[in-house]
């Protein structure tokens, strides 16, 4: 199986280097874990590995990221204010609120009590297109995925975090 040759954060893009083939007991390997590289290569990873952690399926940007939540689709939304993503972890449920940016319209729930799947790592400086924020990328429901994308896609989005 392949394990993290060193501590490799959100978001790293999977390159053959970072990863080192690893020998473990048969019965101590997850169940997804994974036995190709080439499978990975290029893949962005959805939350950080330690050095020497074990590769798994769903630690990789694909469908992976929602097994366990039937009917869900991975929508990536991009919280107003970077610094609150810094607060967030994959696995967190959380809702999202919505505020007009030009204020004319009271602020209303968008998501209530979705998990969030994958936090990209930040770049730096940004987008260098002005765009402000952080994305997160959340299990939505599939039948309103596209609404939730437009509609917060114009929004200021604030996140709510649940127990």
């Amino acid at each position: 199986m392949w394990t993290a040759r060193r501590d490799l954060p959100s978001g790293t893009v999977v390159q053959e280097g970072d990863l080192t083939p690893s020998a473990y007991s048969p019965d101590t390997v997850p169940a997804d874990a994974v036995d190709d590289v080439d499978r990975v290569v290029g893949q962005t990873l959805a939350a950080p590995m330690s050095r020497g952690e074990v590769l798994t399926e769903t630690r990789t940007v694909t469908g992976g990221l929602l097994r366990g939540y039937p009917g869900a689709t991975a929508v990536p939304l991009r919280v107003t204010d970077a610094a609150v993503v810094d607060l967030l972890r994959v696995g967190d449920r959380v809702s999202f609120v919505v505020a007009d940016p030009d204020g004319r319209s009271t602020p209303t729930l968008l998501l209530r009590d979705v998990p969030l799947v994958a936090i990209p790592r930040a770049t730096q400086g940004g987008l260098g297109n002005g765009t402000p924020g952080r994305l997160v990328v959340a299990a939505v429901p599939r039948d309103s995925a596209n609404d939730i994308a437009a509609r917060a896609a114009t929004s200021i989005l604030i996140p709510v975090w649940h127990r």
